[in-house]
């Protein structure tokens, strides 16, 4: 195996991808994952695959729980089951949870439109001092257009993601500076009316949990989600994890791409994919860092629609957690069932009967996926099962089938980064697929034994 050194490492942040680029239908898959299907290695085994897989049920009870390859491949350092990931745009749910804190909390409206609560000090963060008033255009029409905070986090506000690049800033220390990249762009669509898979729309609703509680984002996400949870070995970090964390630092995984032969299938070169800007500049969208065992201790928490519970303790009232899971955008106007986008979340619904307003009060599903370049982190929340049952599939490693001979070529030309030997985005959609495969495989052996599963053996 030869190491490849030498190439210019980027961090590709948060979806940033093709189908945040243009405005464009998404299939039903995509909508959980919020990424257009691209090519990479397909994973049809566990062979090779750096990361961890863990189903448990409500009851904590662990169904499954596996580790696999390695923490830091150079070092042969095995992966622990710990092992701390950033799970990207598994923040979104985060910040929606927030907004609906500080609605219960009166501190602002999620159906009023968020042009209300911007003034000229707003604009003066943006570095945009001067402007006073929020007045965005849809095609077509000259009349200010009503983007609410719902339509932030149901994905259907119509504002564009910035131009790629301009994300990969380093942080400057203010959300709002991020926010003047898109701020002033005219909108896709008519709010409300439409999907379209909008980073730059968390990025304003991470902005607004700041604004509405006075505290950083960090701040904020820590003392009313994180400490209430429990999470002892997750935290929100604009710096990439060059803050104090409350894990093991030495536990968070190293990023990796590997090149593999497209006959043999031998992987013949690995590099680490170098993060080079902070996640600051994608406040909001993404930030956190945590463990699978935090992440559903996260969603048992919040998505417990039990009589007494209903989302406590982090959200007070019923109606808070009914309308954060409610479907509200499908990726296709005529789709019935499905993923629909809810607000920070997806929610699959199998009813016959969904309409624009979703379906039953509480989905069959609630999923999500994040993703950056190289680290991919797939959650899916079974409430059909009694008790519920979740499985988390993380990877640290993206494979691409790559002729070595291309590789040599840009080697020898001392020029280019890993992406540009593939020519194309990896496909964070394996890592579902291989949640929802090994979600199957564990419920169907729970249900051979009765219930009493333990110590089951998946490869």
């Amino acid at each position: 195996m030869m190491w490849l050194a030498g190439f210019e490492g980027r961090l590709f942040l948060l979806y940033i991808t093709g189908s945040s680029l243009r405005r464009r239908r998404m299939g039903l898959l995509e909508v959980l994952t919020g990424m257009a299907a691209v090519s990479a290695v397909a994973f049809d085994s566990w062979d090779g695959f750096n990361g961890v897989a863990r189903v448990t049920n409500a009851a904590h009870e662990v169904l499954f729980q596996k580790q696999y390859g390695f923490l830091n491949i150079p070092y042969k350092d095995p992966m622990p089951a710990d092992a701390i990931f950033p799970v990207a745009s598994n923040t979104k749910l985060y910040v929606a949870v927030a907004l609906y804190q500080l609605q219960e909390a009166g501190k602002v409206d999620l159906n009023a439109s968020i042009a209300d609560y911007l003034n000229a000090r707003d604009f003066e963060s943006f570095g945009m001092k001067g402007t006073s008033k929020y007045c965005p255009k849809a095609p077509g029409s000259s009349k200010c257009q009503v983007v609410r905070f719902v339509d932030l986090l149901a994905m259907s506000s119509g504002i564009p993601n910035a131009p790629f690049r301009d994300y990969f800033l380093p942080y400057a220390g203010s959300i709002g500076l991020t926010v003047k990249l898109f701020i002033n762009q005219d909108l896709l669509f008519v709010p409300g009316t439409e999907y379209y898979y909008s980073n730059s729309a968390f990025v304003l609703a991470g902005y607004f949990v700041e604004r509405l509680s006075g505290k950083s984002l960090r701040e904020y996400l820590q003392k009313h989600i994180i400490s209430v949870v429990g999470q002892s070995s997750t935290e929100y970090d604009p710096y990439d994890y060059q803050l104090s964390m409350a894990g093991d630092r030495r536990k968070r995984v190293y990023e990796y791409y590997q090149y593999r032969d497209p006959k043999t299938h031998e992987i013949y070169a690995t590099g680490e994919c170098r993060d080079e800007f902070d996640l600051g500049t994608g406040n909001g969208c993404g930030g956190v860092l945590s463990t699978a065992a935090d992440e559903q201790l996260f969603y048992y928490t919040l998505f417990n629609f039990s009589k007494d519970a209903m989302g406590k303790p982090l959200l007070q009232d019923p109606r808070s957690l009914i309308d954060l899971v409610r479907p509200r955008m499908p990726s296709n106007p005529e789709q019935k069932g499905g993923f629909w986008y809810a607000q920070g979340v997806a929610s699959l619904c199998k009813s016959t009967n969904i309409d624009r307003h979703g379906c039953d009060v509480i989905p069959d599903i609630i999923g999500y996926e994040g993703g950056l370049m190289c680290v991919f982190t797939a959650n899916l929340l079974d409430l059909r099962e009694h008790p519920a049952v979740m499985t988390s599939v993380y990877s640290s490693t993206v494979v691409f089938d790559v002729k070595e001979a291309r590789v040599k070529k840009m080697q020898d030309s001392k020029t280019g980064d890993f992406l540009k030997a593939t020519e194309r985005w990896p496909r964070q959609m394996e890592v579902t697929r291989m949640a929802w495969k090994l979600h199957d495989q564990v419920l169907n052996k729970s249900k051979e034994r009765k219930g009493k599963v333990r110590g089951i053996i998946i490869p």
